[in-house]
């Protein structure tokens, strides 16, 4: 089988292709889409093209999303839990992580929460800097992505 029509394969029958696990983990590292097409040598724009292709077979609304249900339906139990000192989060904060690996932007987490997306992204900055979580070089795609993964393999999510 050649390399092009194997790293097409489905990983997941009809629902998620193996180059589709690829990109979610890359994401899940906190890699930029520019870094993982550096290192896929994958045109930036297929790689995004396939996460927007990949969203709606799986249901999820942003790839941060994608991430958690990725993490949820085992798809990513290959990828090795990053080393963290243990840590410890507050019960808001852990509302506040579950509502954006549910997908929810930081306008809508203040309005489920009663609170504005500028306190929403301040408790947000909050789980980065306790889970470590911010990428280099930091972008918002990134660090939301890298967080929902690191919650999940430290168990702040289930």
């Amino acid at each position: 089988m050649s390399s092009a029509s194997s790293s097409g394969s489905w990983a997941v029958p009809g629902l998620v292709r193996r180059y589709d696990l690829t990109a979610l983990s890359g994401l899940a590292r906190g890699h930029s889409l520019a870094r993982i097409s550096a290192v896929t040598r994958t045109p930036a724009g297929t790689i995004r093209h396939r996460l927007l292709r990949l969203r709606p077979r799986i249901g999820a609304v942003n790839n941060a999303h994608a991430i958690a249900i990725a993490y949820r339906n085992g798809w990513l139990n290959e990828l090795p839990p990053e080393p963290r000192p243990p840590t410890t989060l507050t019960p808001r904060q852990r509302q506040i992580l579950t509502l954006m690996a549910d997908g929810l932007t930081n306008r809508q987490i203040g309005a489920q929460l009663g609170i504005t997306a500028h306190t929403a992204l301040a408790h947000l900055r909050h789980i980065y800097q306790a889970l470590d979580s911010t990428p280099d070089p930091p972008t918002a795609l990134a660090s939301r992505c890298h967080t929902v993964a690191l919650a999940y393999q430290h168990g702040h999510l289930t």
